[in-house]
């Protein structure tokens, strides 16, 4: 559990903490009208959700809860994009995000009121309307599609939380650092967009394989005693719950 408490695990801890809050979440939302719905979210948006560009401590999960509660503002009102829009918003949302990164980043060093000002304002444009608008473009446009059913799919879909939660280990600085030269040598080569999405495609597959393996070997063998575990935890539970009634 210290992963999940202190937020050891970036948007898995944000993932958790949101789904123990989701029961409670829904009947909240459930008990507003749309009108109220579109209150709670704008307010969301802009004193909650906008703020995370200061960096506090549960930042995912102020983030995890704005974009349930806009998924939850799409379903009440069918929102969607027509599909002429979805790929052009996505690209533009995405091109400001770049420029407002870039020039946050190269203000850093400069220091002063008037720079910390542009710094702060460049952030909250990429963070309060760049990444709802690219998600909202991303959304629309894969629930347009049509995607029939393909076990390859399903099957690298299964491996990318085990991908994630070895690349972002204590094996991380070694993958990159020490495996892949991110800092030292791809980033000072003109090549370096190419090599990093050709380091990023190598590591997910060669991770993608290490956790298939995990699961189709090692899995089948401890995760019955487990789940045998779990349910003599719940009857235990239930069996007590019951006798302090």
């Amino acid at each position: 559990m210290i992963p999940l408490t202190s937020e050891g695990w970036w948007f898995a801890t944000a993932y958790f903490l949101l789904y123990l809050c989701i029961p409670l979440i829904n009947r909240c939302t459930s008990s507003l009208n749309l009108r109220q719905l579109s209150v709670l979210l704008a307010v969301t948006w802009v004193v909650w959700y906008a703020s995370t560009v200061f960096e506090f401590r549960y930042i995912g999960l102020q983030r995890a809860f704005f974009f349930y509660l806009l998924g939850t503002w799409i379903k009440r009102t069918d929102f969607s994009l027509g599909k002429k829009w979805c790929v052009p918003l996505f690209l533009a949302a995405w091109a400001l995000s770049v420029f407002t990164y870039t020039r946050s980043g190269e203000l850093q060093p400069a220091g002063g009121v008037q720079a910390l000002f542009w710094e702060v304002l460049y952030s909250a444009v990429n963070v309060a309307v760049c990444v709802p608008a690219a998600v909202i473009a991303l959304f629309c446009f894969f629930n347009r599609l049509n995607i029939k059913h393909s076990r390859f799919i399903n099957a690298v879909s299964s491996t990318t939380f085990g991908i994630y939660l070895m690349h972002e280990s204590v094996l991380r600085d070694c993958i990159w650092d020490d495996v892949f030269h991110c800092l030292d040598v791809q980033y000072a080569s003109p090549f370096f967009p190419l090599l990093a999405l050709g380091s990023c495609v190598l590591l997910f597959s060669v991770l993608s394989l290490l956790d298939y393996a995990r699961q189709r070997f090692l899995e089948k063998r401890y995760m019955p005693a487990v789940n045998m575990l779990l349910k003599r935890l719940v009857l235990a539970t239930s069996g007590n719950s019951k006798n302090n009634r």
